[in-house]
């Protein structure tokens, strides 16, 4: 096996997760939250197990090179931070400036993985399945490698444990000769119904579509070329003109959008004549409801799994996670309880995977909640909304060792600063001061001032505004270290 060409880890950071809202919204989807794990997001978690997968003595002859992590602008400063919080770990972050599906960014990847390795084999993952079993992962893993090796488009098949209506099944045509676990690809099936999960199960032809694909960069990047030529010239050209920095390689922003919005399965799968699929057996999830949330986590006598300030009284089968507030659940069953600090969310468990349509409607409805947290993350660390009503709001501001906000002003709020930990930098008009833990100042409306930490630790101060409007948009910004307008 060591003549084989380099892996090159592509990882999909995209996504918004709704099914798993109040938890998931668009500023801060499912894939950067521990909820697998007390500490570890589902998109560390994924980069952890490619790093143990290095090692196994199943890929040997292997080599891995850094993995591209390819996800949207509102995202590029979590997915960098996120994987800095990572022992010992390299990466590249291919950013895409507008929407445009699966598609358009795997091409992106084949693109750059192409221009920095040459014809190497692509492991396209997303960012925010759940794997559990590593030795039966990497297998499966050694079985795709060889089978894309052979020049074929090869998807990663689950082998189902019960009729699933939430996920794409695969038909699986006959065994292809000299390579494990291995068959061609027969046909693709959308979400069924129930009725037809039975009978896919029954037959033992399908299996779920995980979403992870492997192949060749020159067969993928002939693939586009050949079946979507559009998205080939347009990603093709948003990589020639893309920005390169030491943290993020910018896809060019009118070149992209001009490529059309499709997912790898539309785009390539469903019309690839080389096709094959790797029938795996590890246990799989894709976390897209709270019901699979509920099936993959720890679970006590009565079916129920629950987080730290719950209390459950004569409750079954029942998910229950606080993200602050006290849950007391009383002689419930089957639901699906959510809280977060401005949110809640009651549903059947069963029916769980329906939310997002709720989330539709408040979106509609103009609602913050919809998409918003009251915790914003920024590429100098983050703040979190406390109080907010009319001509006055508070926030905890928290901001990264090294890391300094924008040198700024605004025109329709003052601001006052408690620092609570830490010491602060703060430029205030032509004054510089140095504050530490409770020592504050004033900023007066349109005064330049900018919050700085110089320090190692993380520096947190308590910002009371009084104006009005009080919106993000009043923000002037006269220099920025991350180029934001």
């Amino acid at each position: 096996m060591s003549d084989f060409p380099a892996l090159v880890p592509v990882i999909l950071c995209g996504g918004e997760g709704k099914r798993l809202w109040p938890l998931s919204r668009k500023s801060l989807p499912k894939q950067f939250l521990p909820l697998m794990d007390k500490e570890k997001s589902l998109l560390q978690q994924t980069a952890e197990r490619l790093k143990r997968a290095q090692n196994s003595p199943k890929l040997e002859g292997f080599h891995f090179e850094a993995p591209i992590f390819v996800c949207n602008q509102r995202h590029a400063f979590v997915v960098n931070q996120q994987l800095s919080e990572l022992e010992d770990h390299q990466a590249f972050i291919v950013v895409e400036p507008a929407r445009r599906d699966s598609a358009p960014g795997i091409a992106a990847a084949s693109f750059v993985a192409q221009e920095k390795y040459g014809d190497s084999i692509l492991l396209i993952l997303p960012s925010d399945a759940f794997i559990q079993e590593d030795e039966a992962w990497e297998k499966a893993l050694a079985a795709a490698c060889q089978a894309a090796s052979e020049n074929y488009f090869t998807v990663f098949g689950i082998k189902p444990t019960h009729p699933e209506t939430g996920y794409g099944y695969i038909e699986v045509g006959a065994p292809i000769d000299g390579l494990s676990k291995t068959h061609h690809l027969s046909h693709f099936v959308e979400k069924p119904d129930l009725e037809k999960a039975k009978s896919y199960l029954k037959s033992g032809k399908f299996l779920w579509n995980s979403g992870m694909f492997i192949s060749k960069t020159s067969l993928m990047l002939k693939e586009f070329q050949l079946y979507q030529p559009e998205i080939f010239a347009a990603v093709q050209k948003s990589v020639q003109k893309r920005i390169i920095s030491s943290e993020f390689e910018v896809l060019d922003k009118e070149a992209f959008k001009s490529s059309p919005s499709l997912s790898i399965d539309f785009a390539i799968a469903e019309h690839t004549k080389c096709g094959a699929v790797v029938e795996a057996s590890f246990a799989w999830s894709d976390i897209g409801s709270w019901h699979s949330l509920w099936e993959n986590s720890e679970q006590d006598q009565s079916g129920n799994a629950k987080s730290e300030r719950v209390f459950l009284n004569e409750t079954k089968n029942t998910y229950v996670r606080s993200e602050g507030p006290l849950i007391i659940a009383h002689e419930v069953e089957n639901l699906a309880i959510i809280a977060t600090q401005d949110a809640v969310l009651v549903s059947s468990l069963e029916k769980s995977q329906e939310i997002k349509h709720c989330v539709a409607q408040i979106e509609k409805a103009g609602l913050p909640e919809a998409c918003e947290n009251l915790t914003t993350r920024r590429p100098w660390g983050k703040y979190t909304i406390l109080i907010q009503s009319k001509g006055y709001m508070v926030k905890e501001i928290e901001v990264l060792p090294g890391h300094r906000l924008s040198l700024q002003k605004h025109f329709h709020r003052s601001e006052h600063w408690v620092v609570v930990s830490g010491t602060a930098i703060v430029t205030c008009g032509e004054e510089v001061k140095e504050l530490k833990e409770n020592e504050d100042i004033y900023i007066p409306k349109e005064a330049v001032h900018r919050l700085e930490n110089r320090g190692t630790g993380l520096l947190k101060i308590i910002e009371t505004q009084c104006g009005d409007p009080l919106e993000e948009s009043d923000i002037v910004r006269l220099e920025d270290d991350y180029r934001r307008k």
